[in-house]
């Protein structure tokens, strides 16, 4: 049998249940978490202020994504190349290109005092970077399934992006 012919809810709940023993999995000898998972400080890198969330789903729906970003202390980065986003952006968005050396250190000098939303064009980047930014001990990082894409399909609008 194939992972095509599985059922979605299936290969869903077999994801969720892996995630979850790879986040629970104590390597002996390895150095200590930054902070203790109960913990309302940030980890090390994190930025100022971000907020360790339990149960926080790590992708969004458009209609999802717009609520978290009202969020107060909310912060959405776009992690498209500048190329892509001189088509339009989310309204506030920030560009930091995930491509780009550096990616980390210039998530890290931001303030977030909320979630960490990100997008790109269709998702996969995105998501890509929420695990590594998860990995980095950020704790509350989404992004929009289905990215930028998802967002006009939506008919969500953008606007150009600032020009600095």
């Amino acid at each position: 049998m194939t992972a095509s012919t599985l059922p979605r809810s299936f290969l869903l709940a077999l994801v969720v249940l892996l995630a979850a023993c790879v986040q629970s999995e104590v390597v002996e000898g390895a150095p200590a978490m930054p902070n203790p998972p109960d913990s309302d400080a940030a980890p090390a890198g994190a930025g100022s202020g971000t907020v360790q969330t339990e149960d926080v789903p790590p992708s969004l729906d458009v209609d999802a994504f717009l609520e978290a970003a009202a969020v107060e202390g909310a912060v959405v980065v776009d992690v498209r190349t500048p190329r892509e986003w001189a088509g339009g952006v989310i309204a506030g968005s920030k560009l930091i290109d995930f491509r780009a050396d550096g990616f980390i250190e210039a998530i890290r000098a931001l303030t977030v005092k909320g979630p960490l939303l990100l997008t790109c064009h269709s998702g996969g980047r995105s998501a890509r970077a929420r695990e590594i930014l998860k990995g980095e001990g950020f704790a509350h990082v989404q992004d929009l399934s289905g990215g930028m894409k998802a967002w006009a399909a939506a008919g969500k609008p953008t606007v150009s992006p600032p020009t600095e």
